[in-house]
């Protein structure tokens, strides 16, 4: 069984004004070799096609197809789910081109003048349809467990739930540490999803609020989570023929000095999961 490895979110040099194939090269500096890739495929036929070459030239891997605003603003009504599915399935397209096998969606949200239930019926049927989708090009739907009240599985029974009734196989959940810590989920909790878990992200806070703070300074138990999580990983990626990894998720006004600090704390904390695959 493959050991897990540490990957990382590439958004964090889009802030910078690089293009995503600038970004795949920066990373490349710090030595990673898995990436979980932010981008919209809408943004520009030729900067994907850039992203793809520079992925083959330094030997990357596109992890994760993540999300973007507009997945998470399904909470208009029905008609919204429309745009929501269409988002989807042009990520599936994406991830395909670029040799992946997962992407990553969240269940949508709801508000007074769209009620949860509703809500909830809606995303259950979105859900399957971007799973059938991608089952055609043997892709992985990965949720996003996200904590905010609005978001119509904010809790982890609901999650279980939600999982249930989507009832795809290639329907997964992603678990972010930092989501976990902020809802004060125990560790023991995801025994119940270990054959369903294709990767972690490392995230950290200060365990009242998803506020994301610098990795190392919150009070999320890192080196515990990944004792925790690396055999689910690395199960569920052996029956799907995926790498099994945790991708560090951050912000920085310098992000090339942060990753080398994050590095290093995890060195510290007794985390030594290889950057190769």
């Amino acid at each position: 069984m493959q050991e897990m490895v540490l990957g990382v979110r590439s958004s964090a040099w889009s802030k910078s004004g690089l293009t995503l194939g600038q970004q795949l090269q920066a990373i490349a500096a710090h030595g990673f070799k898995f990436v979980n890739i932010i981008f919209d495929p809408d943004q520009s036929a030729k900067e994907a096609k850039e992203a793809k070459r520079v992925l083959d030239d330094l030997g990357l891997y596109s992890g994760q197809m993540g999300v973007d605003v507009r997945s998470y603003n399904a909470a208009a009504g029905p008609d919204s789910w429309t745009l929501w599915v269409d988002m989807g399935k042009r990520k599936v397209d994406f991830q395909a081109q670029m040799g992946g096998k997962q992407i990553v969606m969240v269940a949508g949200r709801y508000s007074t003048d769209y009620p949860w239930h509703n809500a909830w019926v809606d995303s259950v049927r979105s859900m399957q349809a971007v799973c059938d989708y991608a089952a055609q090009v043997g892709q992985v739907v990965v949720l996003e467990y996200e904590p905010e009240i609005h978001y119509v599985t904010h809790t982890y029974e609901s999650t279980l739930t939600y999982l249930t009734q989507v009832d795809r196989d290639n329907f997964m959940v992603n678990i972010d540490i930092g989501h976990m810590n902020c809802m004060q989920t125990p560790p023991r909790a995801v025994h119940l999803l270990r054959a369903l878990i294709p990767q972690c992200h490392i995230t950290d806070n200060d365990g009242t609020e998803h506020h994301g703070g610098p990795i190392g300074t919150g009070t999320t138990d890192i080196a515990m989570w990944m004792e925790v999580l690396a055999p689910f990983v690395e199960e569920t990626c052996a029956q799907i023929g995926e790498i099994p990894s945790a991708a560090i998720e951050f912000g920085a006004a310098d992000p090339d000095a942060e990753i080398e600090r994050i590095k290093e704390h995890l060195k510290r904390i007794g985390v030594h999961l290889p950057l190769r695959f």
